[in-house]
């Protein structure tokens, strides 16, 4: 009875990462448990389609299948001083260590907070309701089209060599407009 529950006892802690590896297939960690305990190549099982790489000293909860410390896998990692707080219930955020961080809040909103953002796609569609930027923008290009320029002859309209140019961007622009 007593070695059942060892294994029951020892089915799940807390732990501490020291380090990391995310240069394979499957993340690897080292982490000391609780009572000094140091369990190093632990793999660090992450939800399909998410990955992330916690810092050093973030808090785990490991696993011991079979209540085996030989066979510890860390499920669950946190770093209470990185960690979003205040959302509303039914929010998510993702977050980093610089303060980078994408909160989709209550009400269709979504914040995104970061120095540089890169988007790499074949084709980039925006839409919206009101098409408010869309329609400022193509009024911008109008008026490029239509500006007259101070002459020593007086006013003259600004016809540049490449005029399609802005007449290509008004089209493109008024494509945007649902």
């Amino acid at each position: 009875m007593n070695s059942i529950m060892n294994k029951i006892h020892s089915l799940f802690s807390r732990g501490k990462l020291s380090s990391s590896n995310d240069s394979g297939k499957v993340q690897k960690v080292k982490a000391s448990l609780l009572a000094g305990e140091l369990k190093d190549d632990m793999e660090r099982l992450q939800e399909y389609g998410f990955t992330s790489r916690p810092p050093d000293n973030s808090e785990a909860l490991i696993l011991s299948i079979g209540g085996n410390r030989d066979h510890s896998i860390v499920i669950n990692c946190n770093d209470r001083t990185y960690r979003i707080n205040n959302l509303e219930k039914g929010e998510i955020a993702f977050y980093t260590d610089e303060g980078d961080k994408m909160h989709f809040k209550r009400g269709n909103k979504i914040e995104i907070e970061t120095k540089e953002l890169t988007v790499n796609t074949d084709k980039f569609k925006v839409q919206n309701s009101t098409a408010e930027l869309v329609e400022e923008l193509v009024k911008l290009v109008d008026e490029l089209i239509k500006t007259k320029t101070i002459t020593g002859i007086g006013h003259q309209p600004f016809v540049p060599s490449h005029i399609t140019v802005y007449e290509d961007i008004k089209t493109k622009l008024e494509s945007l407009k649902l």
